[in-house]
C-alpha cells in the first residue's frame, strides 16, 4: 500500500460517506431545524392550529394549518377571525367576529363563515386572543399538538443516531488508523553509502 499525501490507494467508495447516508443526515438535520423553528415561532407569539371542521369554508378548509399571533383584547375587531375555546372546553374553535361589545372585558359575538347562524354563547375576550393572520392548505394534518410534538422527537431522534453513527465511523477509523503498520518512506529503506 502506497501513501501519497495522507491518501491510501487502498481506500475504496465504501470508506467514504454514500449519498444514502447523506440524504439521511440531510433529512434529519431539515426536521431537527423545522423543529427548531416551530418551537422558536411559538416563543414568539405565534400559535399553529389545525382546522379539522367545515365551519369555516370556504375560507378555510379542513386540513389547512392555521397561524395565529397572540392579540391584546382591545386591538380585536369585527371581522378578525380568532381562536377560542367553546363553552364545552372544546379547544381552537377558529371563527370571525361579526360583533364586539367593548368594555372593561370585551365580549366577542362569533360565527363559522359556513354556518347559518351565530354561535350561541358569546366569547369573553380575556388576555392575549390569538388572531388568526395566515394560512397554510392542507397542511395541518401534520401540525396538530401531538404530532408537532412527535415531530420534533423523531427529528431529534434522527440527528441522534446519524451523530452517533458518524462518531463511531471516526472512532473505527482512527481505531485502524494506530493498528495499521506507517508506510516506511524509500529514503529510510535504503541505508546510505558510506
Amino acid at each position: 500500500m502506497v501513501s501519497l499525501a495522507g491518501h491510501s490507494a487502498a481506500s475504496t467508495p465504501a470508506d467514504e460517506p454514500g449519498l444514502a447516508s447523506r440524504i439521511w443526515m440531510g433529512f434529519a438535520v431539515a426536521l431537527l431545524l423545522l423543529g427548531f423553528g416551530l418551537m422558536g415561532l411559538r416563543l414568539a407569539g405565534f400559535q399553529f392550529i389545525s382546522i379539522r371542521g367545515h365551519s369555516m369554508e370556504p375560507t378555510f378548509s379542513p386540513g389547512a394549518l392555521l397561524i395565529a399571533r397572540a392579540a391584546p383584547p382591545e386591538t380585536v375587531q369585527a371581522g378578525d377571525i380568532i381562536a377560542f375555546s367553546g363553552m364545552a372546553g372544546e379547544p381552537n374553535i377558529v371563527h370571525r367576529v361579526v360583533a364586539l361589545r367593548t368594555g372593561s372585558t370585551p365580549v366577542a359575538t362569533t360565527m363559522g363563515d359556513n354556518n347559518p347562524v351565530i354561535d350561541p354563547y358569546p366569547v369573553v375576550l380575556r388576555g392575549p386572543v390569538p388572531r388568526i393572520i395566515g394560512s397554510v392548505p392542507q397542511v395541518g394534518w401534520w401540525f396538530t399538538p401531538d404530532v408537532g410534538r412527535r415531530l420534533l422527537a423523531v427529528s431529534a431522534l434522527l440527528a441522534a443516531l446519524v451523530a452517533v453513527r458518524q462518531t463511531g465511523r471516526l472512532i473505527a477509523e482512527r481505531v485502524l488508523q494506530r493498528r495499521s503498520p506507517r508506510p516506511i518512506a524509500p529514503e529510510a529503506a535504503i541505508p546510505a553509502p558510506l
